[in-house]
Order: structure tokens, then sequence, then C-alpha cells
């Protein structure tokens, strides 16, 4: 991904567009996805808001990546409760996972 976006590859502004139609229909992952683009300023201005929204619905969807970004994002702006809630069911699910 970082290297097409470097490379100006327009399929990566194609791909960006069907994750965002993909997000708005509901899907976990497009949205997990099209937060990550917009934390990185990747295809999308950055906007940390927007990414926080879309981290937010995916984490809420069951998405795992979007859960440890948000866990992350609330340790970071000092919210340790809801980071240590997330971070315990992160590590509970690792566990269970051996």
């Amino acid at each position: 991904m970082f290297t097409a976006v470097s490379s100006g590859d327009s399929r990566m502004m194609e791909a960006a567009f069907e994750i965002a139609a993909a997000a708005a229909a509901g899907y976990t992952h497009a949205q997990s996805a099209l937060g990550f683009l917009y934390n990185m300023g990747m295809m999308k201005e950055r906007k940390r808001a927007k990414a926080f929204i879309y981290d937010y619905f995916a984490a809420n969807g069951g998405n795992m990546e979007s859960k440890m970004a948000l866990a992350y994002t609330y340790s970071r702006q000092d919210v340790y409760d809801k980071a240590a809630k997330l971070y315990a069911e992160l590590a509970e699910i690792a566990v269970n996972s051996f």
C-alpha cells in the first residue's frame, strides 16, 4: 500500500473509493481500513477525528485491529480505563487462540 501511494498509482485512489463504499455499507474491515487511511493521511486528508470514528465503529463490530488502534488512542489521551479494558479483551482473545 505504501509503495503504491508513493509511486502515484491510480489504482490506490480506486481502492480508496471502494473501501469508503464498503465502510458506508457497514463492513467492519473496510471501516478499519478507512480509519487507517485517514490516520495516516493516505489517499485521504489526514483527519484523526474521522480515523477515530471509523475505528470506533469497526471495533464495536468486532474488528481486532481497530480495537488495538482505539486502545492506543485512549492510552495516548490518558483515558486509561477504556484502554485497559480493550487491551484486556485483546489479551484474552490472544491467549485463548493458543
